[in-house]
């Protein structure tokens, strides 16, 4: 659930993550007030042993986690630590499980490169699916027979239904009540309520629910032997480790590789549904059109290595000057695409005119392809000797409600940015209406 700050986002949406932040607060303290247990050295063991576990865990899937963050910068990650805060919550009581959390927590906010009030609440929705499977543990025979203080049902058996049927509850509450706090608050903030937008998709769905299942086998192996949980331990690593492997071949198919942007195969599936989406949310969307000028003879001058920076010079521009929710894409040599979701002809005009400013005020130091003396570019708009762009502008649903119609508009509204001098904003026009920025 990205975000770039927590007051800039709508109103109901900052009333719900700071109310559900309060109301996990306070059911923790309750339970763990309200909690009768001992903490005698089975449990401790207990708590050492996921501790440690989950510990292994972290440090052994540092890097691939970093990957799989990187590559899940504009959505939500999943990682795999539910596997011992799923099985903690079975067997411990309320306040070590707690401090489970926030300890895994602590570690990974190192990596998590998220807002801080975004991480808060992630990890209240993650408190709030422990503290459900600890109280249903707690109110059926489940945490009894798997701390020992009753005998595993082994046959076929009513205890044994009890038992297959609390653990599936157990893993229907872990699941939903993460998925529908994230979901109601990505619903808020982004004002798109179908199902998949509130509980995920399907992909990432399957990817928790394996997680769960190796989080009830932890569970059920400590029951047997407490340091049994450490065979979970490499699997959950190789577990980590497969799924970067499989996001990071799908990352960079649907990549460009010189600037790390979205290309077509992407782009085009991406931007569809959120062009879809907007419509049946009866609200506008802008697409932006941006070319780099000249950039034959940039290329010319300063070699495809040069010319390369420059692309990537345009790229970051881009990253840091659109929203989160918006998607950039490179679409061929130096032509890239900006949908900008929810967003009428006004404030693209803005974003727009911020992306031209940025980039021809960018001081970028290159080497000339020749003898390797660097030259700095864009040191001074004013000099003539920097690069700029321009930038075509339509909306749906004015200019069209298809992907391949709303580019055709943006891409002639930017060659008539071309044509009339370069470095500059154009809107195209509807019945008829345009906005022309001067060149600057």
């Amino acid at each position: 659930m990205a975000g770039s700050g927590l007051w800039r986002k709508p109103r109901w949406a900052i009333v719900w993550l700071l109310a559900i932040d309060v109301l996990v607060a306070v059911w923790a303290a309750t339970a763990s007030f309200m909690g009768h247990d001992t903490l005698g050295w089975p449990v401790l063991l207990r708590f050492v042993v996921f501790a440690g576990c989950a510990t292994a865990h972290l440090v052994g899937t540092r890097e691939p986690e970093e990957r799989r963050r990187d590559a899940d910068r504009r959505t939500e990650h999943v990682d795999q630590t539910s596997i011992w805060f799923f099985g903690a919550a079975l067997v411990l009581p309320v306040p070590l499980v707690l401090a489970l959390v926030g300890l895994v927590r602590v570690q990974r906010y190192l990596i998590a490169r998220k807002p801080l009030h975004t991480f808060v609440f992630t990890s209240a929705s993650i408190a709030a699916s422990a503290l459900g499977v600890h109280a249903l543990s707690a109110a059926t025979p489940l945490r009894a027979w798997l701390t020992g203080e009753r005998d595993l049902p082994r046959e076929p058996t009513m205890d044994m239904l009890i038992a297959v049927g609390a653990l599936s509850g157990a893993v229907a509450i872990y699941f939903l009540a993460q998925a529908l706090l994230v979901g109601v608050a990505r619903g808020l903030i982004t004002g798109r309520w179908s199902l998949s937008n509130l509980l995920g998709d399907r992909r990432t769905n399957l990817f928790i629910l394996t997680t769960l299942f190796m989080a009830v086998c932890a569970g059920v192996l400590q029951a047997f032997v407490v340091v049994l949980v450490l065979v979970m331990v490499p699997i959950a690593v190789r577990s980590t480790r497969v799924e970067q492997q499989l996001k990071q071949k799908t990352a960079d198919a649907e990549h460009d590789s010189k600037t790390e942007l979205l290309n077509d195969r992407g782009f085009s599936p991406a931007a569809a549904v959120q062009l879809y989406g907007d419509q049946l949310a009866g609200r506008p969307s802008a697409l932006l059109f941006c070319d780099i000028d000249l950039f034959k003879e940039w290329n010319d001058r300063l070699g495809h290595i040069g010319a390369d920076q420059v692309l990537g010079a345009l790229a970051k521009v881009l990253r840091t000057t659109v929203r989160d929710s918006d998607l950039v894409c490179r679409w061929g040599g130096e032509e890239f695409l900006v949908l900008l979701p929810g967003t009428a002809a006004d404030e693209a005009v803005e974003i727009a005119e911020r992306i031209r400013l940025r980039f021809a005020t960018m001081a970028l130091t290159v080497k000339k392809p020749a003898g390797g003396q660097e030259v700095t570019l864009n040191a001074d708009e004013r000099d003539g000797d920097g690069f700029t762009i321009s930038i075509g502008i339509a909306v749906s649903p004015d200019h069209g409600t298809e992907l391949e119609a709303i580019k055709e508009v943006a891409n002639q509204a930017m060659k008539t940015a071309k044509d009339e001098g370069r470095n500059q904003v154009v809107l195209a026009p509807v019945a008829p209406h345009r906005a022309v920025t001067p060149v600057g």
